[in-house]
């Protein structure tokens, strides 16, 4: 109940990012309780990211990394028996989208980004752990590359769960590696052309795909994720 009453003052913003919780002994007369039962309450606020421990130990209002984020939603995903196929079909809809929105919207910045992942990708070729954990950064990247807050957020809780079949592709299927650098290639052109339109078409003939390879590995997509060892 405490946690809980603590996470409305933050969502409202009577707590804002920045500002520092109150004392144990404050938030135990404010809430009938004893210290015990406050400092648990805060445990669950650090679990998820809420607050975190500055100088002097107190607790400041935070908001949620992307990884925290991920690692919530990736774990309610495995419980729940999502299975690749689930995810394939909400990454068809989440890749276009972010990459039309790069297309739109990438800096220089996110530009250089995306430039190197994809001269590393091309000296990677031959190392299936490494292909997998740049293909998921240049999703990553593009994602942040389209200004839109809520898309990376959603992106790479999905993404992470996708890592191990990137790898199980790339291991089994060949010429894989060159079926990954020849799509970014292609994409990162749209993206460096500002169109869009053709990012977005590009990205869903390239999440398409993927879903091939994965048939052509073996892999079943319609066990659920942990089942699959994607978890």
């Amino acid at each position: 109940m405490v946690a809980e009453a603590l996470v409305e003052e933050v969502l409202q913003r009577r707590l804002p990012p920045g500002s520092q919780l109150p004392t144990e002994a404050d938030l135990a007369e404010q809430f009938g309780v004893n210290r015990s039962t406050v400092r648990e309450g805060v445990r669950l606020l650090e679990e998820a990211g809420l607050v975190q421990r500055r100088p002097q130990k107190r607790l400041v209002v935070t908001r949620p990394s992307p990884d925290a984020v991920s690692a919530q939603i990736t774990r309610a995903m495995v419980l729940h028996d999502v299975t690749f196929h689930e995810l394939w079909v909400v990454m068809m809809e989440i890749e276009p989208l972010s990459a039309s929105l790069a297309a739109a919207n990438a800096g220089a910045e996110d530009m250089a980004r995306l430039e190197r992942n994809l001269a590393e990708t091309g000296r990677a070729l031959g190392d299936s752990a490494a292909l997998a954990r740049l293909d998921v950064d240049f999703h990553d990247l593009l994602a942040r590359a389209g200004g839109n807050k809520a898309v990376p957020l959603l992106r790479q809780a999905v993404g992470g769960l996708f890592y191990p079949a990137f790898r199980r592709v790339f291991e089994n299927v060949e010429a894989a590696g060159a079926r990954l650098l020849d799509p970014h290639r292609t994409i990162l052109d749209a993206v460096r052309a500002r169109d869009a339109e053709t990012a977005r078409v590009e990205m869903a003939r390239h999440i398409r795909d993927f879903r091939r390879g994965y048939l052509k590995a073996g892999l079943d997509p319609n066990l659920p994720v942990e089942v699959a060892g994607l978890g």
